[in-house]
């Protein structure tokens, strides 16, 4: 009786503890939360098998050998389930098989080397068999509780209530692609969310989705930890930026209707141009930061595939993701790529890529968006123009080589926190030495002295671990020539068009 008795035990209490963590979801907590719950499951079978049922059924062998009979009735029913179509998680369940398995096999090769008969083998006291019992329980334990959160984000949709989202219908999560999109280490990106957040307008940063939230979906929404204090100078750029963009959204989340009596919404379609390395990706960046929003990075080869049709689906499910999340922002670089001009008459413009663009067309002009969609181009003439209209990507800047004073921000930036002895006169005269660089190009130049000045192994940076005038000044002319050929708007270039 005391062995039914211990099995019965084993049985509700894996019943009581699928019930508890199907109600808590306690799976969005990552791996070391499942090692954490798996160490207290194991505890708890660990005391229960090994002291509390030997105690209380006074039977040594009530608390493992009910274990052990409950591994072998748990692979009967889980086999009977899976004939109906169903299957089961059950931690103890999972541990007690494992644990059955490693000591019946560890058992049989005690007999074999000692030529011992099973009763002069303590298999169940053994210092073996008790660490084979825990490390078995541990793992069948740990691995439920990952197949747990695998099933629930892979198959299921994203409960409104516990991810602190909007819900859903589900037609939106079979379109959604299974992809990881947007590496994390080029984003600069914060992963340190605030948790179980409703979504609301970004104004408030309370109420927004937690990171665990945004994991249950297909594209890699993250928080982006840039702010505009991180970019030097362009401070019209900046400017503009608030009032088109941050000012409306912030108003609105602090039920303030000074832009919303007079019917002005916060700009949602942005497109940056100009040349390479002057930080269109770092200003989308840093309006996500400045926002608290939710933030996306894609290239081209994110939302596109080689398979006929299957880029319209992806650009779709973005878009629904995107709908689902509220107030977000996506950013997608080479924007030539993606909104190219649709003319039919040009061998050189692919089938699929006209679809692409048409696609975008469709979703950027979807009623009610409230993800702001920003591109960023070095190439502004291969845009066709219909994305650049009301309603989609209106809002144009154009982010161009930087001025003297951006030049000179640029470098105080990267130069703050280094050991610096530059005088203000010294990097003032290299602000107007860099006519032509780009912020990268700064960048790298700061790098660079940073490099001479550990070589020499020097206690601050100097003006002699920078290149000398004449070597500025021929770098200079020469991304003058590089860059004065870029195609441009015309008379889109700048505002609300």
């Amino acid at each position: 009786m005391s062995l039914i008795a211990s099995t019965a035990l084993y049985l509700i209490a894996d019943y009581a503890y699928l019930n508890f963590k199907e109600k808590v979801h306690l799976d969005e907590y990552g791996r070391w939360g499942r090692a954490t719950e798996a160490l207290g499951i194991t505890a708890v079978v660990a005391i229960w098998g090994w002291w509390a049922a030997p105690q209380g059924f006074n039977s040594e062998l009530s608390g493992m050998g009910g274990f052990f009979i409950y591994g072998v009735l748990f692979v009967v029913c889980s086999l009977i389930l899976l004939y109906f179509g169903h299957y089961i998680f059950a931690p103890i369940g999972v541990g007690a098989v494992l644990s059955t398995i490693v000591v019946a096999l560890g058992t049989l090769v005690s007999m074999g080397l000692v030529s011992s008969s099973p009763e002069e083998i303590p298999a169940f006291v053994g210092p073996f068999f008790v660490a084979a019992t825990v490390g078995c329980q541990f793992f069948g334990a740990y691995l439920v509780s990952a197949l747990f959160a695998f099933a629930e984000t892979d198959t299921e949709e994203p409960d409104p209530v516990s991810a602190g989202l909007p819900a859903t219908d589900s037609s939106d999560q079979s379109a959604t692609p299974s992809l990881q999109t947007g590496t994390p280490e080029n984003h600069h990106l914060d992963e340190t969310a605030s948790h179980n957040r409703s979504v609301s307008p970004v104004g408030a940063p309370d109420h927004r989705p937690s990171s665990a939230a945004l994991d249950r979906y297909s594209y890699d929404w993250q928080y982006s930890n840039t702010e505009f204090a991180d970019i030097g100078g362009y401070y019209e750029i900046k400017s503009e930026l608030h009032s088109k963009v941050i000012e409306p959204i912030r108003s609105a989340g602090a039920d303030d209707d000074r832009f919303s009596r007079f019917g002005i919404e916060p700009a949602r379609g942005i497109m940056f141009y100009g040349p390479p390395g002057t930080g269109k990706t770092m200003f989308a960046r840093a309006l996500a930061g400045e926002l608290s929003a939710p933030f996306l990075e894609l290239s081209p080869g994110d939302v596109t595939s080689r398979w006929i049709n299957a880029s319209s689906e992806q650009i779709r499910a973005l878009f629904d993701e995107a709908d689902s999340i509220g107030q977000c922002v996506i950013f997608l670089d080479e924007a030539e790529h993606l909104f190219g001009a649709r003319d039919v008459s040009d061998r050189s413009s692919h089938v699929e890529d006209r679809k692409v663009t048409s696609e975008f067309l469709v979703q950027l002009s979807r009623e009610g968006r409230e993800a702001i969609v920003i591109s960023a181009t070095n190439r502004p003439g291969d845009i066709d123009p219909a994305v650049l209209r009301p309603g989609r990507l209106a809002t144009h800047f154009e982010i161009d080589l930087p001025d003297e004073e951006t030049r000179h921000a640029i470098l105080e930036i990267h130069l703050a926190g280094v050991p610096s002895s530059l005088s203000g006169e010294e990097l003032a005269a290299l602000g107007a030495q860099t006519r032509g660089l780009t912020g990268a190009e700064l960048e790298e130049l700061v790098l660079e002295a940073r490099r001479n000045a550990a070589t020499r192994d020097a206690e601050t940076i100097t003006r002699e671990d920078f290149p000398s005038g004449d070597r500025l000044a021929e770098e200079s002319e020469s991304n003058q020539s590089q860059t004065s050929s870029l195609p441009n708007f015309g008379d889109q270039s700048r505002g609300y068009q």
